[in-house]
């Protein structure tokens, strides 16, 4: 069997006490096909409310081959187009944050956890890495609130190199 088509699960049976069952399918379809019924299952008979409003951050950045300054406050904090119902919602962390860069020279493991650590001295909330995606000095990183972490599934991402 292929690797894709194999699926683990591990179930907390009691507190500290966990149990791991894998499950191996016919296909990848197959597979998600079992993981979208299991979320449907979660949500269905989960006790954790769903959220009314999802707030998302997505900025782009050209850095010109240059590092981030130290603090990157005024750019996670902008108000873009200055579109908002309310000036004080402007100060609540947003729910996801999507950064996309250009000629970023930073690896993606540092780019990532200058980002996370910019988020934490902002939010002071662990932040989490949702997807990250690079072509040479192109990238594409998002970050979520540790409890949307377990709503977001089927990523997947993919660059094509061109020219």
């Amino acid at each position: 069997q292929r690797v894709q088509n194999k699926l683990g699960i591990v179930f907390e049976k009691e507190k500290d006490k966990v149990q791991r069952k894998d499950f191996i399918f016919e296909n990848a379809r197959k597979r998600e096909a079992f993981c979208q019924l299991l979320q449907l299952m979660k949500n269905k008979h989960s006790n954790q409310d769903e959220p009314d409003m999802i707030s998302i951050f997505v900025g782009t950045w050209n850095m010109g081959s240059i590092p981030p300054p130290k603090n990157i406050i005024s750019w996670v904090t902008s108000k873009g187009l200055g579109k908002t119902l309310d000036e004080m919602t402007v100060t609540i962390p947003h729910d996801i944050y999507v950064f996309g860069t250009q000629e970023n020279s930073m690896g993606d493991k540092e780019w990532i956890d200058f980002l996370r650590a910019a988020l934490k001295d902002l939010t002071e909330i662990e932040f989490k890495m949702v997807a990250v995606q690079s072509l040479w000095s192109i990238k594409l990183a998002v970050l979520v609130k540790p409890e949307h972490e377990n709503r977001i599934s089927h990523i997947s991402t993919s660059s094509v190199k061109t020219g």
